[in-house]
């Protein structure tokens, strides 16, 4: 029989649910079993997990859970320290989206500058012609650029723009949005984890599209609708969100379902500062995987400030979306006997990063990129909002 503990001082066994306490009748949440570990770690979890050996998420001991019984263990405390609570500053994030409106209405012409450059290098124009390999013309051209191009080819500078981004952008949502229960340590874990492993999951996503599956073939189907240049606003909304949309904030989530599988222990905070963390490290990735492949050699210097300056927290954005959506929904998420219910509560949980995602992703598409502009302040917005309002139903709790 489990062990309630009221605020008033009286620990009694329910009799039913939801339990009431008999000196102060006061309606109490649902029995949780818990664990105190030496290092001062508080760790709460359902009533399933009774009896099991857990991993302390600061030190990493093994910890039994157990119902708290009088003399064992005080009430849980799953609040992270004093202080620690939503910055009004947090708003102060919604400046990363400068870049996107300062660039928006400025056109660049690659093809044009591409044309005016292989004008004056016949060699690299015939290369061109030949093999239509941009990587052979690059190598022919003096400089190993184009005119208006930033950095050359081979420049290997996107990677100090990675380790800056990583820095600036950790340490920014470090003030406005605290980390709660999260260490240090887990933080740079599931960055570089998303941004190395995660980036393989998703490249397997992607190679599944190449086989004679039903899945694969979905997935492939998506993909192209998505890319295709030819593709109107609505087949590409569709492809986005249910191909890259899809993948990609599944890629970014898969620390935090990994996570609450294990009764995590982790309040909203650390949950949405894990979130933040693994989309950073998604968005770095892919900043170092466009500017080495696309942009070198092509791109003007705006194009790298948009892709590291706005895009990298704006995956944060969507990826602490869809942690603080999961960390609502963690008992769900802990429970896999009933799959499909564990399925739905996934996709009920990333259905809105999706469709931002996709919807951003679209509209640039179809060239529209003050209306992309206006849902990545959404999209900010939202989760600021989103963290906030569950900070608060926690503080009550």
């Amino acid at each position: 029989m489990p062990t309630a503990f009221c605020n008033c001082g009286e620990i009694f066994a329910p009799t039913g649910a939801p339990a009431v306490c008999p000196r102060c009748a006061e309606v109490l949440p649902p029995a949780v079993v818990t664990a105190a570990c030496r290092c001062g770690e508080v760790l709460v979890a359902s009533l399933r997990y009774e009896g099991r050996w857990v991993g302390c998420p600061a030190c990493r001991r093994e910890v039994e859970m157990l119902v708290p019984v009088e003399g064992r263990l005080g009430p849980p405390v799953v609040r992270a320290e004093a202080g620690t609570t939503t910055s009004p500053w947090r708003w102060m994030l919604l400046l990363v989206l400068l870049p996107f409106l300062l660039l928006s209405g400025a056109g660049d012409d690659v093809e044009e500058r591409l044309d005016r450059t292989l004008d004056r290098h016949p060699k690299a124009k015939r290369r061109w012609e030949e093999t239509g390999s941009i990587e052979e013309t690059l190598a022919r051209i003096p400089g190993k650029k184009i005119d208006g191009a930033w950095l050359a080819r081979d420049s290997a500078l996107p990677w100090s723009f990675a380790f800056a981004a990583a820095v600036v952008f950790l340490g920014a949502f470090r003030l406005v949005v605290p980390r709660g229960r999260a260490t240090w340590r887990q933080l740079l874990a599931v960055g570089t984890f998303t941004g190395t492993v995660g980036i393989f999951i998703l490249l397997a996503f992607q190679v599944g599209a190449m086989f004679q599956t039903t899945l694969g073939a979905i997935i492939g189907i998506m993909y192209i609708a998505a890319t295709h240049p030819g593709s109107g606003f609505w087949a590409c909304m569709i492809g986005m969100t249910f191909g890259v949309g899809l993948c990609e904030e599944l890629c970014k989530s898969t620390p935090l379902i990994w996570r609450f599988r294990r009764a995590s222990g982790l309040d909203v905070r650390g949950a949405a500062a894990w979130g933040m963390a693994s989309g950073i490290g998604f968005g770095i990735s892919e900043g170092v995987h466009y500017a080495t492949e696309s942009y070198n050699g092509l791109a003007a210097g705006s194009l790298y400030l948009v892709r590291f300056l706005s895009c990298v927290p704006l995956h944060g954005a969507w990826a602490g979306t869809a942690a603080i959506l999961l960390w609502q929904r963690q008992a769900e998420m802990a429970d896999f006997d009933d799959w499909r219910a564990w399925i739905r509560s996934l996709f009920v949980a990333l259905i809105g990063p999706m469709l931002l995602h996709a919807l951003y992703n679209s509209l640039l598409h179809v060239e529209r990129p003050v209306l992309a502009t206006a849902v990545a302040a959404g999209s900010f917005t939202w989760f600021l909002w989103l963290y906030g309002r569950a900070d608060r139903i926690e503080a009550r709790a």
